[in-house]
């Protein structure tokens, strides 16, 4: 080497999209939940068989619970636009008792079902991939898929939940 080469070191930095969503934790699909509706007496179902594939929501809400109650009318006022989403919202009470606890929205749109967590495996599931807070501060709102990848969550409170599932799940293929 002659007096003017010298070895350099440089830092090699990867770019990284921050407004893409990425993976932040796993959900089983295949994870029961007891459905509620016309049926009551219907068999557990898995949150695959009822979402189908792709990307779906899923919340975890309480009955009669303010910041659950905002989130419900966010999508009751957004009905129209999430109704045309093709995407499942299945919003799992703790149990049948908060369940029953429960007065009925009118308004929400076709793709928005209800049902209980078979024995809070979901909420558990969703506590430890995505470490958090226990308890849970309701509504969970997560955005998975049918391979168990978790890419989005909002815990509590959380002003236009409706407006930014607009604003997501379009961008999810």
């Amino acid at each position: 080497m002659g007096e003017n080469d010298k070895e350099v070191k440089v830092p090699v930095v990867m770019r990284h999209d921050d407004s893409r969503l990425q993976v932040i934790g796993s959900l089983d699909a295949e994870t029961l939940y007891q459905p509620m509706g016309e049926r009551e007496e219907r068999e557990p179902r898995s949150l695959l068989s009822t979402a189908g594939r792709g990307y779906y929501v899923l919340g975890l809400i309480a009955p009669n619970h303010e910041p659950s109650a905002h989130v419900l009318a966010d999508i009751q006022a957004a009905a129209d636009k999430i109704g045309a989403l093709p995407n499942k919202i299945i919003l799992l009470f703790a149990d049948a008792q908060a369940a029953s606890r429960f007065t009925p929205l009118t308004g929400l749109p076709l793709n928005v079902c209800f049902g209980t967590d078979v024995n809070g495996r979901t909420a558990a599931q969703l506590q430890e991939s995505l470490k958090l807070t226990s308890p849970l501060q309701k509504p969970v709102i997560v955005i998975a898929d049918s391979f168990g990848r978790v890419v989005y969550v909002s815990e509590g409170y959380v002003i236009g939940t409706a407006d930014r599932l607009l604003q997501l799940l379009p961008s999810l293929k």
